[in-house]
């Protein structure tokens, strides 16, 4: 057996020796088959078999903001984390990360750093226990507050050569001098899946970095961060569509209409966001799965069934006369809605 094994490995490295054209496609082919499978090994290991290094990863759950585009996965402003944390019941801690890229000065050349933007909770609420030094601080979030960073155990070892002394030390960010505060252990790279965080950043420092995601810390000018007059500011919004549709549809000056356009836009965007804030906040949990079928109910149906509308009435009246209609029901309805539901007209900020 052993003797007909060897003969048949024999007479192969001939025939390959015969043909180097083939044996080099061959070995090449199982090179980049055998590194393929490699990679492809390793970014599933990684992104779903590895788990986090946090403390009860099993218990973790990522919570994101549905948005009327039909993304159901889409991030969440920083206002909009402040509000679901100080509102949630459910939850034992909520606390808020995004990948960034940030260019760290040294001497005449910028590095960009992949790194993370986390509210001051964050290594606290996920159990992970510093190498050195501390995390983050309430406070370190405000924009106001001295610029503060933990580093990676990795940048510790390749930019600091694991100095004992390194906290107290800076970075340049954008000209600012950032305290490292805390080095994080060898075993943690955030919580991006296959990705490996150099730094964090607290969420105050956000101008100074590329965030991915939707970012909003500063303060409106009457000192608050948050749309409080919720209620009165969708019923303006929803309005305000209406109106600028109407103001659209008879407008024959380029301007005019470009401003309208814009307006419908934000005015819809206005009332978007007040709507996904009010629906994850005060929809009851026995009532989330109903609320979420009725919403997509309307959200695939609405735009088919309005187009439909639209080109009936502007085949039979004109299209002047189609979106003129539509604005002057829009405001119709929304002066009856406002009428009829007043608890709707005084919603503020926390109420139930």
């Amino acid at each position: 057996m052993i003797a007909a094994v060897w003969r048949d490995v024999r007479y192969g490295v001939r025939m390959l020796a015969r043909h180097p054209g083939f044996t080099m496609i061959a070995v090449v082919s199982l090179a980049l088959g055998i590194g393929l499978n490699t990679a492809i090994f390793s970014i599933v290991n990684a992104v779903l078999l590895r788990p986090l290094a946090v403390d009860r990863p099993a218990e973790l759950v990522a919570v994101y903001t549905s948005a009327d585009s039909g993304d159901a996965y889409s991030s969440s402003s920083y206002p909009d984390f402040a509000d679901l944390a100080a509102n949630s019941s459910t939850l034992e801690g909520l606390t808020a990360h995004t990948l960034m890229f940030v260019g760290i000065d040294r001497g005449d050349v910028t590095k960009t750093t992949l790194g993370e933007i986390v509210s001051p909770n964050y290594f606290d609420l996920l159990g992970v226990h510093l190498a050195a030094g501390r995390g983050f601080r309430a406070g370190d979030e405000r924009v106001t507050a001295p610029p503060t960073t933990v580093i990676s155990s990795r940048m510790w070892q390749r930019d600091f050569g694991r100095d004992p002394n390194v906290i107290g030390r800076t970075l340049q960010i954008r000209g600012r001098a950032y305290a490292i505060v805390g080095v994080a252990p060898d075993t943690f790279g955030g919580l991006a899946p296959g990705m490996s965080a150099e730094l964090w950043l607290p969420a105050g420092c956000v101008d100074d970095v590329e965030p991915v995601g939707m970012i909003d810390v500063t303060a409106s000018p009457t000192g608050t961060n948050r749309i409080e007059r919720r209620g009165p500011v969708l019923l303006w919004a929803v309005a305000g569509y209406g109106l600028a549709t109407v103001i659209f549809g008879f407008s024959t000056y380029f301007w005019l209409t470009f401003f309208c356009l814009a307006m419908t836009g934000a005015t819809d965007t206005i009332s978007m966001i007040i709507r996904n804030i009010v629906r994850q906040l005060e929809t009851p949990d026995r009532l989330r799965g109903r609320m979420m079928g009725v919403n997509m109910v309307f959200f695939q149906g609405g735009p088919q069934l309005g187009e439909l509308e639209a080109g009936a009435v502007a085949n039979w009246l004109g299209p002047v006369f189609s979106v003129v209609s539509g604005g002057v029901g829009c405001v119709i309805a929304t002066a009856w809605v406002a009428l009829s539901t007043p608890k709707l007209r005084a919603y503020r900020k926390g109420q139930a």
